[in-house]
């Protein structure tokens, strides 16, 4: 589906289950809206209890194994720099080198910060070239691997990124650019899942709280 073909079906939807009739809403509003809601039906997504399936049909914004630009040595761990596009973290694990072993795979595990210096004292959790194991830790747009008595080269991730942004030819942006055509990278039934929120969030706008509760009810039937 491009972004226009959405456009359009958005505005069928907005006037099909809403009693305001015609309801015009520009393509910039409505870009500005789908990016917003895009973000927010991800997340909530994410955050739900998903079977096998269910996490398929995210799989075109999973990022398998993306190596991240180291940025530095530190003297407890190596910073990374994380992708821009970074959504959702879910796993990675680092090569590493001591002495005459080189590319060793570490598994990192991911902790609550206010414990670091606990875990970082505790045999049984502290980074171990030996046990092939280390600690990660998130913090900006920078991945802290911690090390030990070896080196860290490279760190690959793991993770859902965000869903690109959008947008329709025809319309002048905030920043005075002319708006160009940039369709969405999801899959179909998952745009349809977003127009609808986009729908609801909008008839919200025109509808009474009976109203609008009753044109979400439709909407969700037709999902």
């Amino acid at each position: 589906m491009t972004s226009l073909e959405a456009y359009e079906y958005y505005l069928d939807l907005v006037n099909k289950n809403n009693s305001h009739t015609n309801i015009k809403v520009p393509k910039g509003r409505f870009v500005i809206l789908f990016n917003r809601e895009a973000k927010g039906w991800l997340g909530e997504k994410l955050k739900e209890t998903l079977s096998t399936d269910d996490k398929n049909y995210l799989q075109n914004l999973l990022i398998v194994d993306s190596e991240a630009f180291k940025i530095r040595d530190g003297l407890r761990f190596s910073e990374f720099e994380l992708p821009i596009n970074l959504f959702k973290y879910e796993s990675s694990f680092s090569i590493a080198q001591r002495e005459n072993a080189k590319n060793r795979i570490l598994h990192n595990w991911d902790f609550k910060s206010k414990n670091i210096e606990v875990l970082l004292g505790d045999e049984n959790y502290n980074p171990s070239f030996d046990y092939e194991e280390t600690l990660i830790q998130l913090a900006g747009q920078k991945a802290l691997v911690y090390k030990s008595d070896f080196s860290l080269d490279k760190l690959f991730l793991t993770y859902y990124k965000k869903p690109s942004e959008i947008d329709i030819r025809g319309y002048v942006k905030l920043d005075g650019t002319n708006s160009e055509n940039i369709d969405p990278d999801l899959d179909n039934y998952l745009i349809d899942q977003i127009l609808s929120r986009c729908a609801l969030e909008t008839i919200r706008r025109y509808e009474n709280p009976e109203g609008a509760q009753l044109a979400a009810d439709r909407i969700n039937r037709e999902k």
